[in-house]
């Protein structure tokens, strides 16, 4: 009786198993060396439009955030503050996207993290 239950106990995690196991992924056909990383992506949209490198990481209202906040500051400072925060939005936007790829979170407080 014993082995007939766990012989039953064996078919049924072997058939789960091979019912629930994920299917590998899809292969693009291009190779990772070829493409951008998404942090660098997201960097380069936020740096070339502040706000939408964060859209990019579907974050739409820190994004908005970033759209209101940088064109205020430079046309409130003229100019000089708008450098400043283009970059930090940029930075912000790459640390973002590394975050969400499940890359190493900071330890401490990160003003990255913003």
């Amino acid at each position: 009786m014993a082995v007939a239950m766990s012989r039953l106990r064996l078919e049924f995690r072997s058939s789960w198993s091979r019912r629930n196991r994920r299917p590998p992924p899809a292969s693009s056909g291009l190779e990772e060396a070829d493409t951008m990383s998404r942090p660098a992506v997201a960097a380069l949209l936020s740096f070339l439009i502040p706000g939408l490198g964060q859209i990019y990481n579907r974050e739409v209202l820190r994004g908005l955030f970033w759209l209101i906040i940088t064109p205020a500051l430079w046309i409130g400072s003229a100019g000089l503050f708008g450098w400043i925060v283009h970059l930090i939005s940029a930075a912000t936007a790459y640390h973002r996207a590394e975050l969400q790829d499940g890359l190493p979170r900071p330890s401490r407080l990160d003003w990255r993290s913003l």
